[in-house]
């Protein structure tokens, strides 16, 4: 599931693991949709454990 939040201009997104077990992606709604598609594969990269390439400067989890 996906929500779309305000945030500072350093919010990139966010995840957490609901009671249930599902995670919950939370998408800045201002930024650019290439930007949330990077984050939001990083995001479920690290919450299922997969190896993944570092993110670009300035980024991070």
């Amino acid at each position: 599931m996906s929500e779309t939040s305000e945030g500072g201009p350093r919010f990139t997104g966010g995840s957490a693991v609901r009671r249930d077990g599902s995670l919950l992606f939370v998408r800045p709604a201002s930024r650019p949709a290439a930007e949330w598609d990077m984050m939001a594969r990083a995001m479920l990269g690290a919450a299922l454990r997969v190896p993944m390439p570092d993110l670009p400067e300035p980024y991070e989890l």
